[in-house]
């Protein structure tokens, strides 16, 4: 009896759903057809009541599926006989799993699809196909209204008998998520109004990085509920739900973004100009030759000079170097091996804080946004995975950092020796990103919060992570102070840019060098100077750090999708044929790049947005809060741990006086954590909704508290002490690494050489009797220099031109000529004057050189090839160089 009432309340929950399902259609129709009629009329094609023979059959159409909605609404109303006969068909028939999966995708295809054909209709400036499309958009509206329909109603007239009273949605996750939402909104309201981090700063006040758009977060959805899908139909098999299945996921997941940014093309950027003579190859350029010199003086024997800045990443690069050798796109092809794993720690962390689906989405969001990056190399001002940059190796050094930090968090009792491991990674960062050193004091600070109420076991936590950063990091400070006298992670040189930041006229002067001054010296006065500024000024300070720190979290949410649509330039002429040329129709209107052409964030933004980005910023807030509220309400505390290094780290980026651009790039990924997280819970609703499985809606477990787990934390430490000596040589040897590469490396090259050695070169190479013989007088010349080493980045340029940035060798200059870098011994910019470009000079090629000095830069009067070409390139006739001639 209890059974049979059950069932007969369930078939008249269905009769009402059912009854508002055909009503809802219904008005959809009324809609569609009030849209129809008021469309101005086109006098040349009148037929009947002043519409065309099309237009009334649109109608007709629409009345007709009105009218069949209208009559099963009646009858499902009012006749109790076809009450049954029509609710238990459809119920029947959604039932049929394969029917009921198909019309939900073609009705989420429909809300998509129709969605962006009224959007299109509405802008399309092509008059043949503006008012193609606008006659037949009250066709588009019909559709997406049903399309939206089915999507609300078909699942609860499948699930309503289900018997399934699970709630869908948990009330914390949403009371949370909404103060959360609350208090972005007030924060973005109070940026609005007083205009901090939107009006620019003197100096350092850069554009957004790279966006992503509409199209990419759908992709990510898609493959989001792919995974759900996929997960639902293979879920009696157990390998689906262990641990091996998740390092499955990664693997396919670091494939696919190995595969996605490898066949992407470099594309010219500042840090990778235009290919030139006499090589035609990409080579790097300011900043990211630095890194590269860097590596190469260390791969012929010279070691890093001085205290060189980034020396992890210096080493990494001689690495590739070694298996690559020295063309370009087989290092940045390594070097994406490397940094695909990014996505791949993002996964693990997402799917830490929630879901696996959350992993998913917020992987496919960071691969897709690097695939863009490459995209738009040279439009603007990124930094991408093929540069020879330290960006995004910071970048997934702060990710494993963060994953890391989580899962020990997490769970300290299995992970007993993860703390030793945080604190080699965090020396690891200090070596690749010295401003990194923000963390360092409040990693500290966090730990011992953590154990307040267990100080011993504190303690012991503590210490093993100042073991791991000692480890790593004392080796190169030693090192730095056997040089200078002085504790040094970064170059004074580095340091000394600082006081041309904190000053009344920043970006003028930077505090230099003087003549005999030590490095500690100078590293002492920049120090005092600095800190005489701060206590000079505190409100200038505090006010650019605060502009600073606000502008790049504005900077982040502008990259988020400020526009729902897909096409971005209505103006495309190619539309009519676009199936021939898809590719340039997708670039014109539809790409990342229309996108950033079409939104003001990247010219000398101030703030100024349509009411349909404040709409797009509303909502993006909402999703961000979301996956706030989500971490929050699930891991408490530990939750927030990727937010509270992103803080940190943007912070340190305003103490240094810039902002936005890539120099925030290893913190701008967990916005896209918390997004992606949101997004996740919102597919996990939606699937657990279609589905009728509440089971998977991500709502349910049982929040964890960090503190009161930490507190049940027993005082002492058993862990095998085997396990902390190996993985303490193994972080030591890493420390070491750098010194011991500098010390085991032999030089390549004497320090000096002689006349004879010159001239016996010169007397082998192709040069004509005469030519030696000017050679040898030319020797003679008290300010000759004669150098070897490697020769770097060999390019010709014409007259007047140049690379941006005052590099002295690649500098424009009024006279042709041939220039490259030298590593050896002796480090200089080389300049060479030609009339025609060189057939011949391989990159990375052994060079000895005549030469004098000139400002910032070798003259070179000759150059020779140690190869088995034997070439010798002579300075132009023409050219008559500052110290040395050709003339007998």
């Amino acid at each position: 009896m209890v059974k049979m009432a059950k069932e007969s309340s369930s078939s008249r929950g269905n009769i009402k759903v059912l009854i508002c399902y055909f009503f809802a259609a219904l008005i959809a129709g009324v809609g569609s057809l009030v849209w129809l009629w008021v469309i101005p009329s086109d006098p040349g094609n009148v037929w009947l009541f002043g519409a065309s023979k099309t237009r009334i059959a649109m109608i007709l159409g629409v009345i007709f599926g009105d009218g069949l909605f209208a009559m099963l609404g009646l009858l499902t109303w009012r006749k109790p006989d076809w009450q049954v006969r029509i609710s238990g068909g459809i119920v029947r028939t959604l039932r049929v799993k394969l029917f009921y999966a198909l019309l939900i995708l073609l009705s989420f295809l429909g809300v998509i699809g129709f969605s962006q054909l009224i959007w299109f209709s509405k802008i399309a400036v092509d008059a043949y196909i503006q008012g193609y499309l606008s006659r037949i958009a009250p066709l588009f509206f019909w559709g997406f209204g049903l399309s939206l329909i089915n999507l609300i109603f078909l699942p609860v007239l499948r699930h309503e008998s289900s018997g399934k009273e699970r709630k869908l949605i948990d009330s914390k996750i949403l009371r949370t998520s909404s103060i959360i939402l609350f208090v972005l909104l007030i924060f973005w309201v109070v940026i609005a109004v007083t205009g901090i981090g939107l009006i620019p700063d003197q100096i350092g006040w850069d554009a957004p990085g790279v966006p992503v758009i509409a199209f990419q977060i759908w992709l990510a959805l898609g493959l989001g509920f792919f995974y759900l899908i996929a997960v639902t139909f293979f879920s009696r098999i157990k390998f689906v739900k262990n641990l091996q299945f998740d390092f499955l996921i990664t693997v396919l997941l670091w494939g696919l973004a190995v595969l996605l940014w490898r066949q992407m093309p470099i594309n010219p950027s500042y840090f990778s100009p235009t290919p030139r003579a006499p090589n035609y190859e990409y080579y790097p350029y300011s900043d990211a030759s630095i890194h590269d010199n860097i590596a190469q003086n260390l791969l012929v024997g010279e070691g890093f000079p001085g205290v060189a800045r980034k020396p992890l990443y210096a080493l990494f690069l001689a690495g590739l170097h070694i298996l690559a050798g020295q063309d370009y796109d087989r290092i940045a092809n390594l070097q994406v091996l490397v940094i695909a794993l990014f996505p791949v720690f993002a996964y693990w962390i997402a799917k830490s804080l929630h879901h696996r689906v959350s992993g998913v989405i917020v992987a496919m969001i960071i691969i897709l946004r690097e695939k863009t990056s490459l995209g738009l190399a040279g439009v603007l001002g990124v930094s991408h995975v093929k540069l020879l940059m330290s960006d995004l190796p910071a970048t997934l050094g702060i990710v494993i950092l963060t994953w890391m930090l989580v899962t020990w968090v997490g769970n300290p009792q299995k992970f007993r020796w993860f703390p030793l491991s945080i604190g080699g990674v965090m020396g690891l960062l200090l070596l690749l990103r010295p401003q990194i050193s923000v963390l360092v004091p409040l990693l500290f600070l966090f730990v011992g919060f953590l154990f307040w109420r267990r100080p011993r076991r504190g303690v012991i936590e503590v210490g093993l992570i100042a073991i791991g950063l000692g480890f790593t990091i004392l080796p190169w400070l030693w090192r730095s102070y056997t040089i200078t006298g002085a504790l040094m992670l970064n170059e004074p040189q580095q340091t000394a840019f600082l006081t041309q930041l904190y000053s009344l006229e920043p970006g003028a002067n930077t505090l230099t060098k003087n003549p005999g001054e030590s490095d500690k010296a100078f590293e002492d006065r920049v120090k005092g100077q600095v800190s005489t500024f701060i206590r000079q000024h505190p409100d200038i300070v505090a006010r650019f750090i605060g502009s600073h720190f606000v502008h790049s979290y504005v900077e982040m949410m502008v990259t988020l999708p400020m526009s729902p649509w897909f096409v971005q330039n209505p103006a495309v002429e190619y539309i009519p044929d676009w199936l021939q040329k898809f590719d340039r129709v997708w670039n014109i209107c539809c790409s990342p790049m229309a996108y950033t052409e079409n939104m003001p964030f990247w010219e000398n933004w101030v703030g100024a947005i349509s009411p349909e980005m404040a709409i797009s910023t509303i909502f993006n807030l909402a999703i961000l809060a979301l996956g706030l509220g989500v971490a929050w309400t699930r891991r408490d505390i530990l939750g927030w741990i990727p937010l509270g290094i992103s803080l940190a780290y943007v912070l340190s980026t305003a103490v240094g006086r810039y902002s936005g651009w890539r120099l925030i790039l290893p913190a701008d990924w967990v916005l896209l954590l918390y997004f992606g997280i949101g997004l996740g819970q919102v597919a996990l609703w939606f699937f657990a909704f279609i589905t009728g499985e509440r089971s998977i809606s991500g709502t349910g477990q049982k929040p964890v508290s960090t503190l009161e787990r930490f507190k049940s934390l027993p005082v002492e430490f058993p862990a095998p002490l085997g396990v902390g000596v190996q993985l303490s040589l193994i972080l030591l040897i890493f420390g070491l690494s750098p010194i011991l590469v500098e010390t085991l490396v032999q030089p390549r090259y004497s320090e000096e050489i002689t006349s004879e050695e010159i001239i016996s070169i010169l007397e082998d190479s192709q040069l004509s009797g005469s030519d030696v013989e000017m050679l040898r007088s030319a020797i003679q010349n008290e300010n000759v220099l004669i150098l070897q080493g490697r020769a770097l980045y060999p390019r010709y340029y014409p007259a007047n031109d140049g690379e941006p940035g005052g590099w002295p060798a690649f500098t424009a200059r009024d006279y042709d000529r041939l220039v490259f870098y030298l590593v050896g011994p002796h480090r200089a910019d080389v300049v060479l004057a030609l009339d025609n470009p060189v057939p011949y000079f391989p990159n990375a090629s052994d060079v000895v050189l005549i030469g004098c000095q000139a400002s910032g830069y070798i003259a070179a009067t000759a150059v020779a090839i140690l190869d088995d070409s034997h070439t010798v390139i002579l300075q132009s006739p023409l050219f008559h160089p500052p110290c040395l001639s050709l003339t007998p």
